[in-house]
């Protein structure tokens, strides 16, 4: 073997220039490779985890109003977990001298949520009457803070001014500069204070993990909205969320998906290359084959040297790409959690995806 070893050497020499093309093409084609799939298993993990932190509601009904005996009767009903209600309605907010979107959320008991929750991240924890808590992007759209205030105007309402109490996040809803609308959370208290009649009009319910799927939690809510009815609380509106699913997470693995798709047609490619780059070596190679064979060199010790050549090149794009796709991944997420308004926890890649980039 040490002249076939010898020659190796000797092709890598000549052929260097050539060789470290393919080992640059096919180490950046698995680094984007591995971005993208290092960067798609934490996105589905970390937003799966952030959604069900959040104790989503499998339905929301409307009603024309829902009492706290309404909501505690709901409660014993078979299969459901936990029932709240809650309020949300459209206001607006001066912006310079514009009006934007203000989506304000009306929250029975800020110190018990057990449906669409979301945590405090400062000021004052509940809102005092009087003053607002917004979802922690509003200060990116509006240039907002802890203790400024608001001019707010409610639907039935006139414009007034109202103190920012504090921020919280909540991972169930997109950030506000995404929907170009201000997200905030009140007591029922404020609402009066605002102008608005008192009261609730939606029951929020979070049913048993048996009801899994949407077909069972259509049937199951059909049933509930039928007891309504009976007792004199007719359903104007039933809205049933994807199960299990945050509302962006579909865009975002549309486009993640769509990036693995342009990685795996890259390092496909690079694949060619190298193929072509040992085809074009074997072509010239024709008469030291030859001369190999006549001193005693077999088909499989030729073959050998060859494939120890494109074995060499894949683990040198091995520990170049692999660790660059690590790498770039990390920023990567970080982006699209803040595009998309969750948090991430943990950026460990699982080893069988390592290991299958490793294998291709």
């Amino acid at each position: 073997m040490n002249p076939l070893w010898k020659k190796l050497a000797g092709d890598i020499r000549l052929e260097r220039g050539r060789l470290i093309l393919t080992v640059f093409a096919l180490a950046l084609s698995l680094a984007g490779l591995g971005t993208m799939l290092d960067a798609y298993t934490v996105l589905i993990r970390e937003i799966g985890r952030n959604y069900r932190e959040t104790s989503p509601a499998a339905a929301t009904f409307e009603l024309e109003n829902v009492s706290a005996e309404l909501v505690t009767a709901v409660r014993q009903i078979p299969g459901v977990e936990a029932s709240e209600r809650r309020r949300a309605l459209d206001a607006r907010v001066l912006d310079g001298k514009d009006w934007r979107p203000l989506r304000l959320f009306i929250v029975d008991d800020f110190s018990h949520m057990q449906v669409n929750t979301f945590v405090a991240q400062e000021g004052a924890w509940p809102p005092p009457t009087g003053t607002l808590l917004l979802e922690r992007t509003a200060v990116r759209l509006m240039n907002l803070k802890t203790g400024g205030t608001l001019t707010v105007r409610a639907p039935n309402g006139t414009p007034q001014t109202v103190r920012i109490a504090g921020l919280v996040h909540d991972a169930g809803l997109a950030p506000s500069e995404q929907e170009r609308t201000i997200y905030g959370y009140a007591t029922e208290a404020t609402l009066h204070a605002l102008g608005e009649t008192s009261g609730f009009d939606e029951l929020r319910l979070r049913l048993d993990p048996s009801f899994n799927t949407r077909p069972a939690i259509v049937a199951k809510c059909q049933e509930i909205a039928t007891w309504l009815e009976k007792r004199g609380h007719p359903v104007h509106e039933l809205r049933i969320p994807p199960p299990g699913r945050h509302p962006h997470q579909g865009p975002m693995e549309a486009v993640t998906l769509s990036f693995i798709g342009f990685g795996a047609m890259a390092l496909i490619l690079s694949a060619v290359l190298l193929a072509t780059t040992i085809n074009a070596l074997l072509a010239k190679q024709v008469k030291e084959i030859a001369i190999l064979k006549t001193i005693g060199a077999s088909r499989s010790n030729i073959a050998f040297i060859y494939c120890a050549l494109a074995l060499g090149i894949g683990v040198i794009a091995v520990l170049i790409g692999v660790p660059a796709g690590l790498a770039v991944a990390y920023p990567f997420t970080q982006q699209i959690s803040a595009l998309i308004n969750f948090t991430i926890s943990s950026h460990a890649v699982p080893p069988h995806v390592l290991f299958f980039q490793v294998i291709v």
